[in-house]
């Protein structure tokens, strides 16, 4: 029913932009077909290779599966039992006290051997009936058949009574089976070892957790948490430092690492692209600040050790509580570990002389630290969690990490009265507050509501990266059509989708691959809509700062346009519509509504859009309009008779790739007007509404 809906929806929406067109041309030439067809194509190729060159890998069958353990329930026989390690007979009994009436059947068997004359299959017996009453906590029985072993290096009786010691609260005695439980050939080695580490956690016992790391655990035995708390507890800073490391190698694997690298390509790319306007051959820079990012995730362990061991504040599933947990004990230490690699670049460097260096550089930073995130969140690779780190993740850690570095951005370029000292740690609070907030929605299962509040970050960044265009000092209109560069997100955000699509058929088979995929397609189809949407969305005005919107500013007018309702217009508040026409020949002409104008006007104008201009209206600036010099004179008696300013009625609506657009028409009485800072609206005089068309060629 999802794909039945997405299907509808997005192809009623495809025929009414193709339908809405003459010139069916400007439809296939359109960032959104191209970028649709684009996705289409690569996922139609994933699916191919997934389906023709990977088979389903055969069903692995254990002794853990109940089928097993209850099959060789009928291999009773003298020589069918004692051929059997303990280990088998363990896990055996494990798994089969469950049913009551299995365990009594295999019991009775463990009673005859118990009874028998050879000494291998005495001690069988004994110690399948010790650990059956282990089980049934008859602790007695239990250690009466346990105890009848003679042989001091059986392998699981230490262990089992260990168990019983533990059981009857004797951990001292406990402790002394476990240990020599540990160096027995076919012992429980990781069921005595766990027991011990509980134990020696719990009473704080660091000389005897050293003596179990002369084991060699692996992590899955001694976590490495707990291995770094003990190196920072005994003062060994040096293994500390190691064990660090050594968290994160623990965790790595060949398909998260591939996958994570992936990730972090694409996403350099894009904010690469960003720069139009003064192109630098700096990717060692990049490189270098990716890098720091990932050093920096070593400090986040180091801060989580500290705070565990020193500040133990933890989330109750309160409000106030898990809200200033996520914001001061994530998002603050994360924000400040990313920034450290940015100051120290900005100490080192000279200084940055373009607003979108900050964002680029911090976000190069992010994405180091997300790097190693996505690595260590990789290691069990689930049910979409590539794509989904990759789609809300690592842009979640730039966003922040651009809203900490802003505040250099206002005080350097927008805001010269004011400090860095003190827009930084304002700005810088703003990002771990929205970093914050991020995870405390997720860690709280609101979805809807993060839903909405990630759009709303998603479009706060793309106003912090339009405003850091518009005042570039080297800003020149000519350049802006190499924002068009940025629409290949989509194909990028695709191509993560198909990867990990092929990964899971190489790991787990067509058939998982095929179920993960139509499960997460809804999400990834809108997700990449989105993004494409708005990532590859710039408006840009030189020289324009915009504000966030909690209101709509677009004046309506002429009585045709509906003001969107609740559900819709707190998106379009804060969206960008690109409309950088700067450079492209139009053609003007009257609205046959508009009698006044039409009286003046006579036929079509071919004209240039020269510039863009900000406009002020009462106590709001409008950028949306837009200076035009025509071919020939305008029959404005006191105008200029070849400039005039025009901006869309309908900023949804494009130049672009619709036919004809409606425009607000303004004539211009003095060019020089327009040298002033945000002159006027009403210093132009106002003619109606008119219609613009691109130029036929």
């Amino acid at each position: 029913m999802v794909y039945f809906l997405i299907l509808l929806i997005g192809g009623a929406y495809l025929g009414w932009r193709f339908n809405a067109l003459s010139n069916k041309k400007i439809f296939f030439r359109s960032p959104l077909f191209l970028a649709l067809m684009s996705s289409v194509t690569l996922l139609v190729c994933a699916a191919a290779i997934v389906n023709v060159f990977f088979k389903d890998p055969p069903t692995e069958v254990s002794l853990a599966d109940d089928v097993v353990a209850r099959s060789t329930l009928g291999d009773t026989t003298w020589l069918g039992l004692v051929q059997q390690s303990p280990e088998f007979h363990y896990r055996r009994i494990h798994y089969l006290s469950r049913d009551g009436k299995d365990l009594d059947a295999l019991q009775k068997k463990y009673e005859q051997l118990s009874q028998s004359r050879d000494s291998v299959a005495s001690a069988i017996g004994h110690f399948g009936l010790g650990a059956i009453y282990l089980k049934k906590e008859d602790r007695e029985k239990a250690t009466f058949h346990l105890y009848r072993i003679q042989r001091d290096d059986f392998p699981y009786v230490h262990f089992c009574r260990g168990v019983l010691y533990m059981d009857g609260g004797e951990p001292r005695l406990a402790e002394e089976q476990f240990e020599r439980e540990l160096h027995i050939k076919g012992g429980n080695f990781s069921g005595a070892f766990s027991y011990l580490l509980k134990q020696y956690e719990e009473h704080k016992n660091f000389s005897m957790l050293k003596e179990l790391l002369k084991y060699d655990p692996s992590p899955e035995l001694f976590p490495d948490g707990l291995r770094r708390r003990l190196h920072w507890e005994t003062g060994d800073f040096a293994a500390y430092v190691t064990s660090l490391l050594q968290s994160i190698g623990h965790m790595v694997n060949a398909p998260g690492f591939v996958a994570a690298l992936l990730i972090s390509a694409m996403w350099l790319s894009y904010i690469g692209y960003l720069r139009v306007f003064r192109q630098r051959n700096d990717l060692l820079i990049m490189l270098c600040l990716f890098c720091g990012g990932m050093i920096s995730t070593l400090a986040v362990l180091s801060f989580s050790d500290f705070r565990e061991l020193y500040f133990p504040w933890e989330m109750d599933n309160t409000f106030w509580n898990d809200l200033l947990y996520t914001v001061f004990m994530i998002g603050v230490p994360e924000e400040l570990v990313k920034f450290f690699p940015f100051l120290l670049f900005m100490m080192l460097t000279p200084r940055l002389k373009e607003p979108i260096d900050f964002i680029v550089y911090a976000s190069a930073s992010a994405l180091g630290f997300a790097f190693v995130e996505n690595v260590l969140y990789f290691q069990n690779l689930s049910a979409g969690i590539i794509h989904g780190r990759a789609y809300l993740s690592v842009i979640g850690h730039m966003i922040a990490a651009s809203i900490v570095v802003y505040g250099f951005v206002v005080s350097r370029f927008q805001l010269k009265h004011i400090s860095a000292w003190i827009s930084v740690p304002v700005s810088f609070m703003i990002g771990a507050a929205v970093h914050g907030l991020y995870d405390f929605l997720l860690m709280h299962d609101h979805y809807i509501l993060f839903v909405v509040y990630f759009i709303f970050m998603v479009q706060v960044w793309i106003i912090i990266l339009n405003n850091c265009l518009n005042n570039s000092p080297f800003f020149t209109y000519g350049k802006v059509n190499l924002l068009e560069k940025s629409k290949y997100v989509a194909l990028g955000l695709t191509f993560i989708f198909a990867f990990e699509y092929v990964l899971v058929a190489f790991m787990r088979g067509p058939e998982k691959a095929n179920y993960e995929f139509y499960s997460s397609l809804p999400f990834a189809a809108m997700s990449i809509i989105f993004f494409a949407s708005n990532l590859s969305s710039f408006n840009v005005v030189r020289g324009y700062w915009r504000d966030i919107y909690f209101s709509s500013r677009e004046k309506r007018g002429y009585g045709t346009l509906q003001r969107g309702t609740l559900l819709t217009s707190w998106y379009f508040v804060n969206s960008i519509r690109a409309h950088n026409y700067v450079g492209l020949k139009i053609n003007l002409s009257n609205d046959p509504y508009n009698h006044r104008l039409a009286e003046i006007l006579d036929g079509e104008y071919e004209g240039d859009i020269v510039s863009r201009i900000v406009l002020k209206d009462h106590d709001d600036l409008d950028p949306n309009w837009f200076v035009v010099k025509f071919s020939r004179q305008l029959p404005f008696e006191g105008h200029h008779p070849h400039y005039a300013l025009v901006k869309l009625r309908n900023q949804n609506d494009s130049l672009l790739y619709e036919d004809d657009v409606q425009i607000f028409f303004k004539s211009i009485s003095d060019l020089n007007q327009l040298k002033s800072n945000f002159p006027r609206k009403e210093q132009f005089p106002f003619h109606g509404w008119a219609y613009m068309a691109l130029h036929a060629t």
